[in-house]
């Protein structure tokens, strides 16, 4: 009789511990959480977001790292462990690279060399990498407002013309030159990367005509003795 009564009561403790439903508090460390990242390119502001509901008395941290040295930029937690809801953002302006952050929800934490660090027991720990890329610098385009210019002629210290043109065009720059019977006595181009010209003429009065393509730009009146 001993022996049965003993048996009839382990299975009825057994029977106990297998149908009877687990009871788990709010402070057990349930909860929900989110997070988001916004980035911008190299010099703007990179914003990360970690919230959520319950896990309370634990401490919820928000490590920012960069990739390449490991080094910890930025770290936020809750000072509150029951705030409920909670929320952590991280704001920094990060040069160009890759980087990564992590989400912790831990039992407590430590601070070593500036660095925070989670101590276990740990219920989140999830890492996220990114890259922030260069910043894209608007190339200026000049627009041109006024055609090839001659800007300046004289007569230098050989006795020819000498003209220094302003703003030549990539290609096709043409002078002209006529006597006073309007016959071409020189045609030549003007260089864009060199727009100074010298022209050997005799003594007399002359016509200078500008071109770019066929469309004439300039003309006036050059002369010496």
């Amino acid at each position: 009789m001993k022996i049965k009564l003993k048996i009839m009561i382990f299975i009825a403790c057994l029977s106990i511990i297998l149908f009877v439903p687990l009871q788990i508090s709010a402070n057990g460390g349930i909860g929900t959480y989110d997070h988001k990242l916004s980035t911008g390119q190299s010099g703007e502001n990179t914003k990360i977001e970690f919230w959520g509901t319950g896990y309370n008395g634990y401490f919820k941290i928000l490590n920012l790292y960069n990739d390449n040295t490991s080094e910890q930029i930025d770290s936020i937690l809750t000072i509150d462990v029951n705030e409920d809801p909670w929320s952590l953002e991280i704001n920094n302006i990060l040069s160009a690279g890759r980087y990564y952050y992590n989400i912790i929800i831990a039992d407590d934490y430590d601070i070593v060399n500036g660095e925070v660090y989670a101590i276990p027991p740990i219920l989140v720990d999830e890492t996220y990498y990114f890259n922030i890329l260069a910043r894209e610098v608007p190339i200026e385009t000049w627009i041109r407002t006024i055609p090839m210019t001659c800007w300046q002629a004289w007569v230098n210290e050989d006795n020819n013309f000498q003209f220094i043109f302003w703003y030549p065009y990539i290609d096709k720059n043409w002078i002209r030159v006529y006597d006073m019977e309007e016959n071409l006595v020189y045609d030549g181009e003007i260089l864009h990367n060199d727009p100074n010209l010298i022209v050997d003429l005799p003594d007399g009065f002359y016509t200078v005509r500008t071109y770019h393509d066929q469309e004439m730009l300039q003309e006036f009146m050059i002369g010496k003795p």
